[in-house]
């Protein structure tokens, strides 16, 4: 077995030196550069991914829900002031039913969150997400339109009616929609 590493060692030593210099400095420095490479993607994909768990109102709330999370084992990180909490993302239902059964709402609910719900939305909602997003925009105008377009079924009142419904740029929806509806059926109302 020794003679046979010995043999391996000299025909490794022969191959190398085979080269010269400047050939032998670039298989070094491939070499170095591939392993450095490999170092780094190892260590950027092994790295925790965290998510939002809860914006405290106060450092006594994160203090005390740090405490739960450490109580039950829980990886997680906070901010520099101390009021953002994230988790590792593969613990975050843990987090949040610790949270739950403990009295604490998890991640903010916010307006995005109430009206991506769809047709449950409220007036108030509405409201709310007009002051941040302007609703007069071509992309919800439209959306307006097509829905008016479906659930109206080619009748000329039952579309208007639900277009004009449907908020605030109401006149503009009205004037695109109702051309296209006569388009498609004809001046016959």
């Amino acid at each position: 077995m020794a003679d046979r590493v010995k043999e391996l060692l000299g025909r490794v030593q022969e191959w190398w030196n085979k080269f010269t210099s400047k050939q032998k400095t670039i298989i070094v420095g491939s070499a170095a550069a591939v392993v450095l490479a490999f170092v780094i993607l190892m260590t950027v994909l092994s790295q925790t991914k965290y998510t939002l768990l809860k914006n405290c109102e106060s450092t006594k709330e994160a203090s005390e829900i740090t405490g739960l999370l450490d109580a039950s084992n829980v990886t997680y990180q906070v901010s520099d002031d101390g009021l953002r909490i994230e988790v590792d993302e593969e613990q975050i239902s843990t987090a949040n039913l610790l949270l739950g059964a403990n009295g604490y709402a998890s991640a903010e609910w916010g307006i995005d969150n109430v009206t991506d719900g769809g047709f449950s939305t409220t007036e108030s909602d509405k409201q709310k997400r007009y002051k941040k997003y302007n609703w007069i925009h071509a992309y919800p105008n439209a959306c307006c339109e097509v829905i008016a377009l479906y659930y109206g079924e080619g009748d000329y009142a039952k579309t208007l009616h639900i277009v004009t419904m449907c908020g605030i740029d109401a006149d503009c929806n009205a004037g695109m929609i109702m051309p296209i509806l006569a388009i498609q059926k004809g001046m016959g109302i």
